[in-house]
């Protein structure tokens, strides 16, 4: 889904419709708010390749909100590295196009920001210890001059510690796996392992990543952090023809949030 798009779409949805923060180019990166009760952030398309993540959160948000829940949909974190990923470099200004053409000739498998900073190595948690990250601008890992560089990075940081959610979800794409835990923090598996069997994806902790929004909220927070690769691996551009797929296999997510939060 490009940004252009999402704005349209996300007009039709109802909630409350505001903006989080801005990315590098002053796009507004979009919240829809729905529910009363406890919080919790579900957010898509950090990748900018990963944008059929936007997508299946727009799905998500159109449901039904379980009793007791107060849902926070952010669609696209990365509306910037979405329209590289999408639509090439030809309409970006000078200076940001120069860069972006520098580290890609092909924009399709762009991953990062309009700084060339791939946003999910650049959260303050053991920032630059991941086993693929490099120090030097890229389409992909690189983590940026320090943590917390970039505004759309800033913008998720000081909105989840506004709202404080209980569960986060990262949707990324690919590889039908759940990603959980943090250094010796591996707390709530056993809710945890409820969202792997309801999607049927693979449940594993995280080894040799770090710098990542999930891993900066469960060193922060008492709360179910989670990183939710949807989709079979295809390589990029994702086919769209995989979204129903995605969304069959997550389409309760929102009650398995509901039942982990609410069941004793």
């Amino acid at each position: 889904m490009e940004y252009a798009r999402l704005l349209r779409e996300i007009k039709t949805v109802s909630g409350n419709v505001y903006a989080i923060g801005e990315t590098v180019l002053k796009r507004n990166i979009v919240c829809i708010e729905r529910g009363e009760g406890i919080p919790v952030l579900i957010h898509g398309a950090i990748h900018a390749r990963e944008h059929l993540t936007t997508d299946l959160v727009m799905y998500l948000a159109r449901l039904r909100i379980p009793d007791g829940l107060k849902i926070y949909f952010v669609p696209m974190v990365n509306p910037d590295g979405v329209e590289i990923a999408v639509n090439g470099t030809e309409n970006l200004p000078s200076g940001i196009k120069e860069r972006v053409k520098s580290v890609t000739p092909d924009t399709r498998y762009f991953k990062a920001n309009a700084r060339c900073v791939d946003l999910n190595v650049n959260f303050d948690a053991r920032w630059g210890r991941g086993v693929s990250n490099v120090t030097y601008e890229n389409f992909e890992n690189y983590i940026g001059p320090y943590p917390f560089s970039e505004p759309e990075s800033v913008a998720l940081r000081d909105f989840t510690n506004r709202v404080k959610p209980k569960v986060t979800i990262s949707y990324h794409l690919a590889g039908e796996e759940i990603y959980w835990g943090f250094e010796d923090n591996c707390n709530y598996k056993e809710q945890i392992k409820r969202f792997a069997d309801a999607t049927g994806y693979a449940l594993k902790t995280s080894v040799g990543s770090t710098g990542g929004y999930k891993d900066w909220y469960v060193k922060n927070f008492d709360g179910i952090g989670i990183t939710v690769e949807v989709g079979r691996s295809l390589g990029y551009s994702y086919p769209e023809t995989e979204l129903d797929s995605i969304i069959e296999k997550n389409k309760n997510i929102l009650n398995v949030v509901h039942d982990v939060l609410t069941e004793p």
